[in-house]
C-alpha cells in the first residue's frame, strides 16, 4: 500500500466512522482489499477529497464571517442542493460533528438555484451545489467533478443496459427543472445533449426533479442526474451509466 493510500485510509476511517451504515445501505464501496491490505477505491478517494475540501471551505469562511467568542460555539448556516445530499452531506455532517466541535451546523436543503443567492443575501454562510450561479460577491471553490447518469423507468427500452451513450436516447424526452430555477445548471445539461448530437423531441420541465417512477412512466422520458444519485435506490427507476466522455 503506498503512503498516499495508507494516509487516506486512516483519514477516511476517522472521518466516515458514522458514515459506514450509509455506505453499506447504498452500496458505496470505499475500500478494497488487495495483496497489500486495504486501500481506497476511486470512489473512496473522490469522496475523501470532497469532504476535505468542504471542511477547508468551512474553516476559511468561519473566521471571516463571524467573530468566535471564547468558550462559545459558532453557528454555521449551510445550504445545499438536493444532489449534494446523495453522498457529500451524509459524509460531511458526521465529520463536522467529530472534527469541528466548536461548530453548530444548521443545514438546509434548497433548490440548486437558491444556494448562491441565499449565501449572497446572508441567509446562509456557505453553500454546496452543482453548477451554481457565478454571482458577483460570491467566492466559488471547485470541490470535485462528478459524472452524470441517466434515470429511466424500469420499463424503458434502455433500462437493462449497463451503459449507454446520450445518442442512444434519441426519441426520448428530457425531464429537467425550469431554467429560471437554476439557469447555469440547466444550460450545462442542454449543452451536453447538444454536443452529443442528441435530438430531443421534447424538453419537459418540472419544478422539483427527483427520479420518481410517476415522472418517467411514459417509458419515453429520461433525467440526467449526478451519478451519486444512483446510490439511492428508488422503486421502478433504473440508473444507467453514460459512456460519453464529457457527461
Amino acid at each position: 500500500m503506498d503512503a498516499r493510500n495508507a494516509g487516506g485510509q486512516a483519514q477516511l476511517k476517522g472521518l466516515f466512522q458514522g458514515y459506514r451504515h450509509e455506505a453499506a445501505e447504498h452500496r458505496r464501496i470505499l475500500f478494497e482489499r488487495g495483496s497489500k491490505g486495504l486501500s481506497l477505491t476511486p470512489a473512496g478517494e473522490e469522496l475523501l477529497r470532497s469532504v476535505e475540501a468542504a471542511l477547508s471551505i468551512l474553516d476559511n469562511g468561519i473566521s471571516s464571517s463571524q467573530a468566535i467568542a471564547a468558550g462559545h460555539r459558532t453557528v454555521v448556516r449551510l445550504a445545499y442542493s438536493p444532489s449534494m445530499g446523495n453522498q457529500l452531506m451524509p459524509a460531511l455532517l458526521p465529520a463536522l460533528e467529530r472534527e469541528r466541535l466548536a461548530l453548530i451546523v444548521e443545514e438546509r436543503e434548497v433548490d440548486t438555484g437558491e444556494v448562491g443567492p441565499g449565501v449572497l443575501s446572508g441567509r446562509y454562510d456557505v453553500g454546496f451545489a452543482h453548477s451554481p450561479s457565478p454571482d458577483q460577491g460570491l467566492t466559488l471553490t471547485h470541490l470535485a467533478d462528478e459524472r452524470l447518469c441517466v434515470a429511466v423507468a424500469t420499463s424503458h427500452r434502455l433500462a437493462s443496459a449497463t451503459s449507454v451513450r446520450l445518442a442512444d436516447l434519441a426519441g426520448s424526452a428530457l425531464l429537467i427543472w425550469p431554467r429560471d430555477s437554476a439557469p447555469e445548471y440547466y444550460d450545462l445539461i442542454l449543452e451536453i445533449c447538444a454536443r452529443a448530437s442528441l435530438d430531443l423531441p421534447e424538453v419537459k420541465q418540472f419544478r422539483h426533479i427527483t427520479p420518481r417512477s410517476y415522472l418517467l412512466d411514459d417509458n419515453q422520458t429520461f433525467i440526467l442526474l449526478p451519478k451519486s444519485t444512483a446510490t439511492i435506490q428508488r422503486p421502478e427507476v433504473q440508473f444507467v451509466d453514460l459512456e460519453d466522455e464529457d457527461a
